[in-house]
């Protein structure tokens, strides 16, 4: 059960909001969600109105809701009770109809500390309303207008949104040492793709408050991905410690313990618990026959659907099934052959093959709501590592998401490699190519002449731009004939 209550954990009844003026911000309510029962997730904090006429509670149909007058926003939340989960902070939110303030989790007895304020347009009648909070838990979607434009949401150009997309995996050291090695990944941080490469984070005897870890102590620092790099956050030393939570914004990565060490800290493997959640509705192969879900939102058939925590489906045996969505948000698994399983539902998403045991094969089959841009350059490799094909960038506000690199042949030399590089007037778009080289490279026998998924660091394009796809290595004694790259761009 969730409670709605006044800041000193009093029910939230009968508040008089303060300034309530047509074509100004009114005056704030502060306000506290409690969670009395299980964990939840993916709660929405919606506002109803009282219609005048009917008496009824409703949330559409009446100006205030229509016009979105109300703003929501948390500030804060019990961080004691959120352990190793990203910290919460949302902005001014205007809800109303089709609107409302998504949160990820609740968990049991966990706190959030919020406001509301109101904004009606300077064409307001003079009219007196009634509103209350109300929320949606246990559910995966709400309604939207109609003519929403269907597909996944990328995240893109929405600055309250931040998420994991793929990569960042936490590993130890071998032997054990007193670092851990998070791999290069991508995320979206408050509307912005960013890309990271892989590298070490140290963590050595000293607690979040700067205090030595004794004997039987150890400490929990959470990893999350940000900005600009992998941050650090450092819980309090005991013998049963609790999770620190990680800045607003940045996904949770993974959760470390560092125990008590007469020399540096030695961290195993079993000291890593793995903390990813990934976007988009990211698939991939579970235990056995299971295919695990990623979170995700999504548009289609009047609703949109949320999911932020993962979901593990159990897959046939010895078949291939497409994976849909539901105007609810539930999943269907069905015959690739089989019609949707109703005329709103959204997909196929993905397909998966499998055999007695397991998945054998994963196709991405998603659509994004967002506008597809592709790039295309293709050239004959020069008869020294060169440019190869480049062109001018056209569109406003291209966001590359990712890169597919071909060669048309191996070279048929006798040893080294064949290494691309993709400039952006004149920079390469990886960097940090010396820490960790993400420039796509096949060997001078290879097999397999397409690369995709490489971690690029400039992901933004913009109109006059000159985008180039240069040779940076040869293999000796054969040299592939073509190189192409497709560009996969999306517009916000």
């Amino acid at each position: 059960m969730i409670e709605i209550l006044a800041p000193d954990l009093t029910p939230l009844e009968g508040v008089e909001i303060p300034d309530l003026e047509a074509g100004q911000d009114s005056g704030v309510i502060p306000f506290a969600l409690r969670n009395t029962g299980p964990d939840l997730f993916d709660v929405l904090v919606v506002l109803e109105v009282l219609d005048p006429v009917t008496t009824q509670w409703r949330s559409t149909g009446l100006p205030p809701l229509d016009e979105l007058w109300p703003r929501l926003r948390i500030t804060g939340q019990d961080t004691a009770n959120a352990p190793a989960q990203q910290l919460e902070i949302h902005d001014w939110t205007p809800v109303g109809t089709g609107r409302a303030l998504h949160l990820a989790t609740l968990l049991s007895g966990g706190l959030r500390s919020g406001e509301i304020r109101f904004h009606p347009p300077a064409t307001a009648a003079r009219l007196t309303w009634q509103f209350r909070l109300a929320v949606v838990a246990a559910e995966h979607s709400y309604p939207v207008p109609a003519g929403a434009r269907p597909g996944i949401l990328t995240g893109l150009g929405d600055y309250g949104h931040s998420a994991l997309l793929r990569g960042f995996q936490v590993t130890a050291a071998a032997p054990a040492a007193d670092h851990v090695h998070v791999a290069a990944g991508q995320l979206v941080h408050r509307c912005r793709l960013v890309g990271l490469v892989a590298g070490a984070v140290q963590l050595d005897q000293l607690d979040g408050a700067g205090e030595a870890l004794t004997p039987g102590q150890l400490y929990l620092a959470v990893l999350s991905a940000g900005p600009t790099g992998v941050t650090i956050t450092k819980g309090r030393r005991g013998s049963a410690p609790a999770h620190p939570a990680p800045p607003a914004w940045e996904p949770p990565l993974a959760s470390v313990a560092v125990r008590h060490e007469a020399g540096p800290s030695e961290i195993n493997p079993t000291d890593i618990e793995d903390l990813r959640v990934f976007d988009r509705y990211h698939a991939e192969p579970g235990a056995g026959l299971q295919l695990r879900i990623h979170a995700g939102r999504a548009v289609a058939g009047g609703t949109l659907r949320y999911h932020s925590a993962p979901t593990d489906l159990i897959l046939p045996p010895n078949a291939t099934t497409a994976l849909w969505q539901r105007a609810s948000g539930a999943w269907e698994l069905a015959a690739p052959t089989d019609p949707p399983p109703e005329t709103t539902a959204l997909g196929p998403l993905w397909l998966a093959t499998t055999d007695a045991a397991g998945v054998t094969e994963l196709l991405d089959r998603r659509a994004f709501a967002a506008d597809t841009v592709v790039i295309h350059l293709r050239g004959d490799l020069p008869g020294a590592p060169g440019p190869i094909a480049e062109a001018v960038v056209v569109h406003d506000g291209l966001v590359l998401d990712d890169v597919l690199y071909r060669l048309s042949d191996s070279g048929e030399g006798s040893a080294g490699q064949t290494q691309l590089d993709l400039l952006l007037d004149g920079a390469t778009l990886y960097p940090s190519f010396a820490q960790d080289d993400h420039r796509p490279a096949w060997s001078f026998d290879a097999a397999d002449l397409i690369m995709q998924g490489r971690i690029h660091e400039l992901t933004e394009l913009h109109p006059g731009q000159l985008v180039q796809l240069n040779s940076i290595e040869h293999p000796t004694g054969g040299t592939p004939a073509r190189a192409e790259a497709y560009l996969l761009c999306r517009r916000p």
